[in-house]
């Protein structure tokens, strides 16, 4: 329930989400900042492969927003200039983290982010439901090549499901789809 949220640029400290769902992750939070800590990993493969792709989409789901800010942290402090998508889906506004940090890095690249809302209060003026064709289509209009767009999907196991059966529909190809599940064993 923790994952690196800190750009691979700053190598004298690392930040980390934490999703409290437990004694261990109650017992980081009581620790002090620069409190010292025994780290194993990072482990898996969820990472950027930028020397092929002309841009990326990302779709994260609660949590699984943390990894794409480390993405985005990265890109940002390289300057890069390629279009990147990012949807984060919550259950409520309460839940949409960072959303000051993403208004912040929309200046810094050429960033789109569209929040989804499941359940949105009466006056929510953005968009509601699940991830959708239509969603995504309005995201990447005809002048993207979508085969040629690295795909980047973290969040519960039933949103990346239903988010690769999208992609599937788009004909994107399965070599450019990456994913990341959220899920507590």
């Amino acid at each position: 329930p923790f994952t690196i949220a800190s750009s691979a640029h700053l190598g004298l400290w690392t930040e980390f989400t934490i999703r409290h769902s437990g004694d261990f992750t109650s017992e980081l939070r009581r620790l002090q900042p620069g409190s010292p800590v025994w780290v194993d990993g990072p482990h898996g493969a969820f990472t950027l492969d930028l020397r092929r792709c002309t841009g990326l989409v990302m779709i994260a789901g609660g949590v699984g927003i943390t990894p794409m800010m480390s993405m985005l942290r990265t890109l940002a402090h390289r300057r890069d200039r390629r279009p990147h998508r990012l949807v984060v889906v919550a259950r409520t506004l309460d839940e949409l983290l960072f959303r000051a940090e993403l208004s912040q890095l929309q200046q810094k690249l050429d960033l789109t982010v569209i929040e989804l809302l499941r359940q949105p209060p009466p006056s929510w003026t953005g968009a509601s439901g699940a991830v959708d064709e239509d969603l995504l289509t309005a995201l990447l209009p005809g002048t993207f090549r979508r085969n040629q767009l690295d795909y980047y999907l973290c969040g519960p196991p039933a949103m990346v499901t239903d988010v690769l059966t999208v992609l599937d529909g788009l004909d994107v190809p399965q070599p450019r789809i990456h994913t990341e599940q959220f899920d507590l064993v």
